[in-house]
């Protein structure tokens, strides 16, 4: 579904990625996990067209995003960010809905799809007509996550979603959202520093650092079979905050 051939990419003259390629599964959920600044959240911002590679290529199903198709690309994917990006001077709902309004959706199909995330992300519609300051913060991510899913994307982005939360609600939304995961077989690319939430949520672990794939696989892979010191070390560093069983 998702594919980085030969990526370069720079700030300044600070080097995030050499030559990096990366293949992500469709319908597979797939995590992203490093130290702060390896490259994970540049890697979402160049498949969501948010910013240009220096060089390389990146294909979308098939299709390589360009100037020509960003619009159409961005349609198939749903983008979440850390404390979820919601728009203050918006109430719950228009803030989810906002794209299909744009998209002249008729009030039908965006009353009938209003519903049904709500019922998957387990939000009460009581709470649409409130604005995010009044919602808690577990509240603002599920209406970020159900804005994410509104236009039923192909594709779903999340970067670090889950980092301004506390352990209680961070382990709700996990659960909701591995129902979520289940029900709609979505491509899902999730960016986390946490291992732990990697293990929890992903089918493949891609670990990183200074830009380039060390090595991917399931958890236990990552554990059993280091590809480099690097991988034990990291693993050894977050291995206390595992949840038992994940293994």
């Amino acid at each position: 579904m998702i594919q980085l051939k030969n990526i370069n990419h720079s700030y300044g003259e600070n080097t995030v990625l050499n030559n990096f390629n990366l293949t992500v599964q469709a319908r597979h959920t797939t995590t992203l996990i490093g130290p702060s600044g390896c490259g994970k959240s540049t890697i979402l911002r160049l498949i969501n067209g948010l910013i240009k590679p220096d060089n390389g290529e990146v294909i979308i199903d098939g299709v390589q995003l360009s100037d020509s198709n960003l619009r159409n690309m961005r349609l198939k994917i749903g983008y979440l960010i850390q404390e979820g990006g919601l728009f203050p001077n918006l109430n719950a709902k228009k803030n989810i809905t906002l794209m299909a309004s744009r998209l002249k959706w008729s009030n039908e199909k965006i009353q009938e799809r209003l519903y049904k995330l709500c019922q998957m992300t387990h939000f009460p519609e009581e709470a649409l007509e409130q604005y995010p300051m009044e919602l808690s913060g577990g509240q603002r991510q599920r209406v970020s996550l159900m804005r994410a899913l509104m236009l039923d994307p192909e594709i779903l982005l999340l970067d670090e979603p889950f980092g301004a939360l506390d352990p209680i609600i961070r382990s709700g939304l996990h659960d909701s959202l591995i129902e979520i995961f289940n029900e709609l077989h979505k491509t899902v690319l999730i960016v986390t520093h946490d291992l732990n939430e990697a293990a929890y949520l992903s089918d493949n672990i891609i670990l990183i650092n200074n830009g380039n794939i060390v090595q991917s696989g399931t958890i236990k892979e990552l554990i059993d079979t280091p590809a480099n010191p690097f991988v034990s070390q990291f693993i050894k560093a977050q291995r206390s905050h595992l949840q038992e069983g994940s293994l």
